[in-house]
């Protein structure tokens, strides 16, 4: 697990690119594929990350979080539609 200032840094510079995108959640397809793919990680321990530390049921909410190893599709581009059925 990265050290506190580490984790710290990479929860700030998550959050910026959720507001930047819109604050946009994921379909709960997109929530579920990407939470499939951390569990054959071996970077997973539990449900956190032990490349960038944070706590994966959260991270995998955000459309504009993104998997340190790059594993997971980038959504940004896709929009589920005004209010679309997303999670959280």
């Amino acid at each position: 697990m990265p050290p506190m200032h580490t984790r710290a840094w990479n929860l700030t510079k998550a959050l910026a690119a959720f507001v930047a995108d819109g604050l946009k959640t994921v379909t709960e397809e997109q929530y579920a594929r990407r939470l499939s793919i951390c569990e054959g990680c071996g970077e997973r321990r539990e449900n956190f990350c032990l490349q960038c530390g944070c706590y994966l049921a959260w991270k995998a909410t955000g459309r504009a979080f993104q998997c340190p190893l790059k594993k997971w599709p980038d959504l940004r581009s896709e929009d589920p539609g005004p209010g679309g059925p997303n999670v959280g």
